[in-house]
């Protein structure tokens, strides 16, 4: 009886801490998503009208991944901001001309977001460490587009000049 008893109590003792652990991962996943959008939001002093604009329109993000390299940026109609901390919710806001934000903006409106998934690397360094894994993403009027991986500082033809001019801004 004392076996059975024990047994149960363990098992309700687990389930529980399971579905707790559950409960607090997918309330962090929250935070972080939120916080990350204040950060981003609040770095490129938004208001709540650009916030709404934004969704709306058009979000890019580039990142650069290899064992000791980390670079993440996202532009918006509403700024420019990266962070090199890999996991970071930090990110450091650029002033950028007027003259510069146009012409990301109409580097980024050239794109097709639909043919993001069919653009080609150039080149294959990444596959053994000669250059870090980038990959692009476009999100369009709350639909996200994702292209396939490249190389980092060799991005495909088609998006080249916005990747080459949105790290720029980071150096």
């Amino acid at each position: 009886m004392k076996k059975v008893f024990l047994t149960l109590f363990t098992l309700t003792v687990i389930l529980a801490s399971c579905k707790c652990k559950k409960a607090v991962l997918e309330e962090d996943k929250a935070a972080v998503v939120m916080s990350s959008n204040e950060n981003l939001n609040s770095s490129m002093g938004s208001n709540q009208k650009e916030t709404d604009k934004q969704q709306q329109g058009t979000l890019v993000k580039y990142s650069a991944n290899s064992r000791g390299y980390h670079l993440e940026v996202v532009f918006s109609e509403a700024g420019l901001s990266f962070t090199t901390i890999r996991d970071s919710k930090d990110f450091k806001s650029v002033k950028i001309s007027q003259k510069d934000q146009d012409e990301l903006v109409s580097l980024v409106k050239q794109i097709n977001p639909e043919d993001l998934q069919k653009l080609e690397a150039p080149t294959m360094l990444r596959l053994h460490d000669g250059a870090a894994h980038a990959d692009f993403q476009m999100i369009k009027n709350g639909i996200t587009y994702n292209s396939t991986g490249f190389d980092h500082g060799h991005p495909p033809a088609k998006i080249e000049k916005l990747i080459n001019k949105l790290v720029s801004f980071t150096e």
